[in-house]
């Protein structure tokens, strides 16, 4: 992150702070609505659409028992801790490994009381264990205007749940457009985790120059375009994105192509000196048998001046065709042409 911090943006790029949230959790009104409404948005959806308050949710979870601990563990809502988003477990299997992983962590008063609750109300708790400290990251991003940095599978695995019921339910509300939702949901296929592959570095620099909010509006361009056929598709949004990324790669490729086009003439016209009586001086020196037809003697030092002022000449243009070249391969085009696999 270092090159990101020592960038000296307008807007600082990383943001570290405490957090209170204990405090608000048990005090603050606004906290305990907030997080109660995000499980509500994560869990309801599950419970046949008849749950609206975490009340509703626990009064499901016991009447449901063993079918709505499934549905948690399919759903991947429910990961006990040390698991990972790729790990199956079935039921009991699950129960057990969130009791161990309790053991020596929380009191035996505590665990004591754990192991008498019904199943679905013990995957219930689990669940609000993991997502109580997303509420407060997705509520600090939120103030702060910025993007939270985590470096655990499965802490990005539920912060992408969190952020989706979220979004999902402003889609619900009409506040935000199925097109901006289907791009959020598109970014993350994995034909397109080669993004994130970008140095930090470049990233600062990017940012530095505001190219990520033109990438934003370039690729708007392409999406814009399923806004008005209907439904959009999951796989047609992640198709549209693929290719406005493969069209301004192409575009990368040309410009490049371009810049050596621009600089060709000049390089020959500076290799071949400043006139034809050089070029074809500096001919003769190099290629004896064609010496004859000119009919002159051309002096050494002469030849060798107008082959050196050539070479001189064309090391200045192929100097600032590579400048040129090295601009353009550090914008946003360049880079992406860069990281993206062929």
């Amino acid at each position: 992150m270092h090159p990101l911090v020592d960038a000296g943006l307008p807007v600082p790029a990383v943001f570290v702070f405490p957090s209170f949230e204990e405090g608000l959790e048990e005090h603050d009104a606004h906290t305990k609505h907030g997080m109660e409404q995000l499980l509500v948005r994560m869990v309801a959806p599950l419970c046949d659409g008849t749950v609206k308050s975490v009340d509703e949710l626990f009064e499901y979870a016991n009447k449901h028992g063993e079918r709505f601990a499934l549905a948690m563990l399919e759903n991947g809502l429910f990961i006990p801790p040390g698991g990972q988003p790729d790990q199956r477990f079935g039921v009991t299997e699950a129960v057990k490994a969130y009791i161990a992983a309790l053991e020596g962590v929380r009191s035996e008063e505590i665990l004591t009381r754990m192991k008498t609750l019904p199943t679905g109300v013990l995957i219930l708790n689990g669940v609000i264990e993991r997502v109580r400290p997303h509420y407060h990251l997705l509520e600090n991003a939120t103030e702060l205007g910025a993007q939270p940095l985590l470096s655990q599978r499965v802490q990005w695995h539920y912060f992408e749940k969190c952020a989706r019921a979220n979004a999902e339910d402003l889609l619900r509300k009409n506040i935000l457009s199925e097109q901006a939702f289907l791009t959020l949901r598109a970014v993350q296929d994995d034909s397109l985790s080669w993004l994130a592959t970008i140095p930090v570095q470049m990233l600062a620099e990017l940012i530095a120059n505001n190219e990520h909010r033109w990438l934003r509006e370039e690729l708007n361009k392409y999406t814009v375009q399923l806004a008005g056929c209907g439904a959009i598709d999951t796989n047609a949004m992640v198709r549209e994105l693929n290719f406005g990324l493969a069209s301004l790669v192409q575009r990368q490729q040309k410009a490049m192509s371009d810049i050596e086009r621009k600089y060709a003439p000049k390089k020959m016209a500076a290799y071949f000196g400043g006139g034809s009586g050089l070029a074809m001086a500096a001919a003769a020196a190099m290629l004896p048998s064609l010496s004859p037809l000119l009919g002159v003697a051309i002096p050494a030092v002469a030849v060798a001046a107008a082959v050196g002022g050539g070479f001189l000449g064309f090391g200045k243009e192929k100097i600032a065709e590579q400048v040129e070249k090295g601009q353009a391969e550090r914008s946003m085009l360049g880079v992406l042409a860069t990281v993206r696999p062929n």
